[in-house]
């Protein structure tokens, strides 16, 4: 049987003013072209919100204050006692609350703060189990050695390299804390289908696989880190598409996760791209040093990255990847103009005029530039299914 939780975003029938009579509102500019918005139903999702936003630090302080009637007992159990007690105390209430909400009520918002909390809680939770369990205080300080380059390039008395830190248990622990942290995120998501989650049990997936080539070597993950970050961008960004194309209306949830999927993967392929602008596909060595980064190069590379997400949003019909990149074009063109030698309010005031502009101009053209860069694909069968034609409603 279908999930009908899926058709929770489908659009209302629109009723004229004269159907609904003098008192009615007027109707909503949205057209079949435009999104829905995947983080809020409407202004109740904010107003409940801010309830779960003031309950959930009234539970922060009042496991605080139980912490501290803890007496009588050594530290490190005071702190065991208190940590995975609060930890557990809010994950459950998380849990319960969302099942109102969220499985009930079906809150966007909402539900967005509550899978956070219920993600970090659970995940702080078992990643503190790890620690106390398995590592044990004296064994954290070991956990540099896998990002520390003097230990990846590190090589033993016959010229092989070593493989550092030796212990399993501290290899293994990148990859447990993001399994830590995925596991919660996809029961939250199969249990309340928010797209939110969908997109954070995404997000985990990839970190989860980049963890996994970190354990295996270290070595290879800081050398090519620029290439394993562009495949962390690419993997969201294809699976974003693979939502997408399952609700070409963009009408249901599927199409809420997509959202959140690109919009996560914008920022890590324009800092990937940047990245290998500068650098190339790996890191060497000589280059573990922030001189090896230019900013007028990544300047001019932040620009053409967002210039080729805007191309992408327009076929793709998909306005987050560029909404994600905002700030860091805003900076772009900061430093581009900076160059012109200007300073100051001047340089403010042009850059915030550029982009501007180019937000509206592109909000404005939106379906116009759509419809000419469409024209060559088929309006039927699985291309459109990712590129969704332009229809006549607007």
């Amino acid at each position: 049987m279908a999930d009908t939780r899926l058709q929770s975003f489908a659009r209302p029938a629109e009723t004229s003013l004269a159907d609904a009579g003098p008192a009615a509102l007027p109707p909503s500019s949205a057209g079949r072209n435009d999104e829905l918005l995947p983080f809020l139903n409407n202004f109740h999702d904010v107003f409940t919100a801010t309830g779960v936003a003031i309950l959930f630090a009234g539970i922060a302080v009042t496991n605080g204050y139980m912490v501290s009637l803890i007496e009588g007992a050594d530290f490190q159990y005071a702190l065991d006692a208190g940590l995975v007690g609060s930890l557990s105390i809010t994950a459950l209430a998380a849990w319960l609350v969302s099942l109102l909400l969220v499985g009930h009520m079906r809150r966007l918002l909402p539900g967005i703060l509550l899978s956070v909390i219920f993600t970090i809680t659970v995940g702080w939770l078992l990643i503190y189990l790890y620690v106390r369990v398995l590592i044990g205080e004296e064994g954290l300080g070991g956990l540099g050695a896998l990002f520390d380059p003097q230990s990846v390039f590190a090589e033993d008395d016959n010229g092989a390299r070593v493989l550092a830190p030796e212990d399993w248990r501290l290899r293994l622990f990148p990859v447990f804390a993001a399994l830590a942290v995925t596991v919660p995120a996809f029961l939250y998501y199969r249990s309340f289908a928010l797209p939110f989650a969908g997109a954070l049990t995404g997000v985990g997936l990839a970190a989860l696989a980049s963890m996994a080539v970190l354990a295996a070597d270290p070595h290879i993950f800081l050398v090519y880190n620029p290439v394993i970050t562009l495949a962390f961008g690419l993997a969201l960004f294809i699976a974003g598409l693979w939502y997408d194309g399952r609700d070409p209306e963009r009408e249901t949830r599927l199409s809420g996760t997509g959202f959140w999927l690109h919009l996560f993967a914008a920022p890590v392929l324009l800092s990937a791209v940047v990245t290998l602008v500068n650098v190339g596909w790996r890191w060497d060595e000589a280059l573990m040093d922030a001189e090896a980064l230019s900013g007028l190069r990544s300047a001019i590379a932040t620009l053409i990255v967002i210039l080729a997400f805007s191309l992408v949003s327009l076929l793709i019909n998909r306005r987050a990847l560029i909404v994600s990149g905002l700030v860091t074009a805003g900076i772009a063109t900061w430093m581009l103009i900076s160059e012109l030698g200007l300073s100051g309010t001047p340089v403010l005031a042009l850059t915030l005029l550029v982009l501007g502009a180019f937000v509206v101009v592109l909000s404005a053209a939106w379906n116009p530039l759509r419809a000419i860069l469409l024209a060559p694909f088929p309006k039927t069968g699985p291309i459109a299914r990712l590129f969704p034609p332009v229809t006549r409603e607007g």
